[in-house]
């Protein structure tokens, strides 16, 4: 159900969020995801000038999506990464606390479905609904396709455009 033209394959999702830090970020920028989670986001955030913060998840290992929201708001969020299902705890956000996210924040939201064909289901139909949403996925995991390197982001075509902005030519091997 996604168009061609909503879709930019990369050198992994690694360098997919790197080109979101570079596509979306000015210095001082703030990042927000919840903690513990992927690492990448921070490192390619910093390396994007911006300033990356994150929300600890609850004792229970469940993420604090009124604390996500609240320090968006606070902080002025201009990128939110949700890892769905999480690396390293396996939670999956339920597809309402995604809603609530990106319709009670300002900031792009990217969904990071690198290990949804083990668990759950995608939410890749709101880059349909909703401007503010980028959503990766990638060949690595499920498909055991790793060395291929080929990661792909989802979402509206303006923010596809304007990530074709910064993609290097023949980056996929």
């Amino acid at each position: 159900g996604i168009a061609a033209s909503q879709i930019i394959c990369g050198c992994g999702s690694d360098e997919l969020i790197n080109m979101i830090g570079q596509s979306f970020l000015n210095p001082g920028d703030k990042v927000l995801a919840h903690a513990p989670s992927f690492s990448m986001y921070q490192i390619w955030s910093t390396i994007a000038g911006g300033s990356f913060l994150s929300v600890p998840d609850k004792e229970d290992h469940y993420p604090d999506v009124e604390a996500l929201i609240n320090t968006a708001l606070r902080a002025d969020a201009k990128i939110i990464y949700l890892c769905n299902p999480n690396n390293p705890t396996g939670y999956l956000f339920p597809r309402h606390d995604i809603v609530q996210i990106l319709e009670e924040t300002n900031a792009l939201v990217v969904l990071d479905e690198a290990y949804m064909e083990f668990k759950g289901e995608t939410h890749v139909d709101l880059v349909n609904n909703y401007d503010n949403i980028l959503v990766l996925r990638t060949l690595s995991k499920a498909f055991g396709l790793a060395a291929i390197r080929c990661g792909y982001c989802m979402g509206s075509q303006e923010l596809i455009d304007v990530l074709y902005k910064v993609k290097s030519p023949y980056n996929l091997n």
